[in-house]
């Protein structure tokens, strides 16, 4: 039997957004630009949509239920979490998306 080399998973730069309203994800799309936001209704689909996808960036509202979870399986896929609450604005929004990315293209 032949045997083959182990092909290296090489994830396409992305993003997550889970469980965020329409609008508040359309931001955050456009704060991430170029890279690409999926948006997943729930943590618990989140989290296993994560395995397959492995996004850089991961945003959710810090008071999602199950939000522990969350940040557990963020941090087993070597992500970063871009976690916002219902108190900011606009312009801590778009810091607490861009230093995410920014945390995550150092990591890669």
């Amino acid at each position: 039997m032949a045997s083959s080399a182990t092909r290296k998973l090489i994830a396409n730069p992305s993003a997550m957004a889970v469980g965020l309203e329409d609008s508040l994800a359309d931001a955050c799309a456009g704060h991430l630009s170029p890279v690409p936001l999926m948006r997943v209704g729930h943590v618990v689909a989140a989290c296993e949509r994560m395995l397959v996808t492995r996004p850089q960036v991961i945003i959710a509202m810090t008071n999602a239920p199950k939000i522990e979870t969350l940040r557990e399986r963020v941090q087993d896929i070597r992500a970063e979490l871009a976690e916002l609450s219902p108190e900011m604005d606009e312009l801590q929004i778009k810091a607490a998306v861009v230093n995410a990315k920014f945390r995550s293209d150092r990591r890669w």
